[in-house]
């Protein structure tokens, strides 16, 4: 399941280029805490970082927040100019892989 969850946000930064009017596909780097059962997806575009975040509270439902940063122009400083901040609970379609809000 966690290898699932990581494959899945994994497709969506690779080939979103939404975010900022990107020209091409933005790589982000992730971590998974295995004892919180979460994983943070960083990805740093032009202007802006986003920064998801996913709980997995079951089999079925996970928590996501995405929250978005201005970019500091310093890549040192610390995020805390919030652009954007979203919250959801995604559950799996019945008897399939995919999650929707």
């Amino acid at each position: 399941m966690h290898t699932e969850l990581i494959a899945q946000v994994l497709t969506v930064s690779l080939f979103d280029c939404g975010h900022c009017a990107e020209r091409r596909p933005v790589p982000g780097s992730f971590k998974f805490n295995a004892e919180e059962r979460k994983l943070i997806l960083k990805t740093e575009y032009t202007k802006v970082v986003s920064v998801d975040s996913i709980q997995l509270a079951n089999s079925d439902t996970r928590i996501r927040q995405i929250i978005n940063y201005k970019r500091p122009e310093d890549p040192d400083e610390e995020l805390s100019n919030v652009m954007l901040a979203g919250f959801g609970v995604e559950t799996r379609v019945q008897g399939g892989n995919r999650f929707v809000d």
